[in-house]
């Protein structure tokens, strides 16, 4: 993820064949584990006797980076809506069969915060259009929710998602404890892991910029501001270079759409080793930036020089004008 793939992506047309791969192939999974496996609460159950078990935060997460991606595709063939639509919902409940809380919540703001970079919100069809789209995934969403979790589960509840999240909030309190405790950690860090350490946590802390800045210090965290900087800055040359196109303009739409999507995710699970497809999302987004500003300014040094031969080419003319003219006043 973070060495291979960044070297095979170069440009908006790679980037168009990855997420309409991921599309067929994440629609597929979701539907095959929507109709096929086997669930014990959140988790799907392998193996005749049960005894290993899959991590429902992977379905998940493949489920709305699969939406985030249909959402915001161009088209791909004649009936593509009917089949996205298919996918959408296959994927949706996937999500909700999970009972990944974070993945739906990041999921909604990853497509508020994707929409603009290719939908023009000037449009009133497209805002139109969009509202009632979203009305009808948050119906969904609330009649799987009451399908699945309702009752006596809980498990959406304000209390639930109070006290789960507390849980982690604690975890980063006793690291950072342990990181103010330490002067030369404060600029260095308490190193890789140091959460483990059964003496604070015993496990990641489930926060990850909070894991960066206590466990890589101030250094590491500075880097890590520095590069989401950094993708901000691109993110704004892609947003002030949107154009009627959206073949152009869907791909970074998507990636913007999974970063913010990830992002949000590192505020709730994981560890900074265990996300490497955030950084990875991050390399290809700023990869193809860098070169769709390269192609743009190889393009206006072109026209600059074309410009330039055609003004000495119009000088050169008038200057044979004039010289004709008075040769010829001159009685020639």
């Amino acid at each position: 993820q973070l060495i291979i793939a960044p070297l095979l992506v170069a440009n908006i047309k790679d980037l168009k064949k990855i997420f309409s791969h991921q599309i067929f192939v994440g629609g597929l999974f979701c539907a095959m584990i929507v109709v096929m496996a086997d669930y014990v609460g959140r988790k799907i159950i392998f193996g005749d006797d049960g005894s290993a078990a899959g991590n429902p935060l992977a379905v998940a997460q493949t489920g709305g980076l699969t939406i985030i991606c249909a959402v915001m595709m161009t088209r791909m063939f004649k009936w593509d809506m009917l089949v996205k639509l298919l996918i959408v919902g296959f994927c949706l409940v996937a999500i909700i069969k999970s009972g990944s809380r974070g993945q739906l919540i990041a999921l909604a703001f990853a497509l508020t915060v994707a929409f603009p970079f290719t939908y023009s919100i000037k449009n009133p069809k497209i805002v139109v259009a969009s509202g009632l789209f979203a009305v009808i995934l948050a119906y969904g969403v609330f009649v799987g929710l009451d399908a699945f979790w309702g009752g006596t589960s809980g498990r959406y509840s304000t209390d639930a998602m109070s006290d789960d999240y507390s849980g982690r909030l604690e975890n980063v309190s006793r690291l950072v404890e342990a990181w103010l405790a330490n002067p030369a950690a404060i600029i260095f860090g308490l190193g890789n892991s140091a959460s483990y350490d059964w003496d604070i946590n015993g496990f990641y802390p489930h926060m990850v910029p909070m894991e960066i800045l206590t466990e890589e210090g101030i250094l590491g965290a500075t880097l890590y501001v520095w590069v989401l900087a950094i993708v901000a800055r691109d993110a704004l040359f892609v947003m002030r270079r949107k154009t009627a196109d959206r073949s152009e303009s869907a791909p970074f739409a998507i990636l913007i759409g999974i970063m913010a999507y990830l992002f949000l995710l590192s505020f709730q699970q994981g560890s900074m080793l265990s996300t490497s497809l955030f950084f990875m999302n991050i390399m290809l987004f700023t990869r193809a930036v860098a070169y769709q500003r390269r192609l743009e300014q190889r393009e206006q040094k072109e026209s600059a020089a074309k410009e330039s031969a055609a003004a000495e080419q119009t000088s050169t003319q008038r200057d044979y004008t004039i010289y004709a003219r008075n040769y010829q006043s001159q009685g020639h």
